[in-house]
């Protein structure tokens, strides 16, 4: 009965340590999911301001022609696109990075759901 008891025990110890990792993954990947979605978002509205910006250097390229903008002004709008444009480029190497990390966190980035060999046995061709 003894043994049949500490069995119980590291079982209840074994279960316990396991919902807590449970909650940890499932903690995880929701942090992630948010991250994710806020990048979504924060792309959503950086694409919207950099065709606001477009317009506007289009606008102020026109009128610089004419003599209306000065080319500090158009100069300042180009930079501001080119800003932008880097920007985004960042958001979207972040939104890859939170994309593989909740793969990860699913269970989906590794050997199997990716298909590779672990042993190499299935390399040959």
């Amino acid at each position: 009965t003894a043994r049949i008891r500490q069995a119980h025990q590291n079982a209840g110890a074994a279960e316990s340590e396991l919902d807590a990792q449970l909650l940890s993954s499932r903690s995880n990947f929701e942090a992630a999911w948010y991250q994710h979605s806020a990048l979504l978002d924060q792309l959503d509205l950086t694409r919207k301001q950099i065709e606001a910006l477009q317009k506007v250097v289009e606008g102020q390229t026109r009128t610089n022609r004419d003599g209306l903008t000065s080319i500090q002004d158009l100069l300042r709008s180009r930079q501001s696109l080119l800003s932008a444009d880097l920007s985004l480029s960042q958001l979207e190497s972040l939104l890859g990075q939170t994309d593989v990390q909740l793969l990860a966190l699913a269970g989906l980035l590794n050997s199997e759901g990716l298909h590779l060999a672990v042993n190499g046995t299935e390399q040959q061709r």
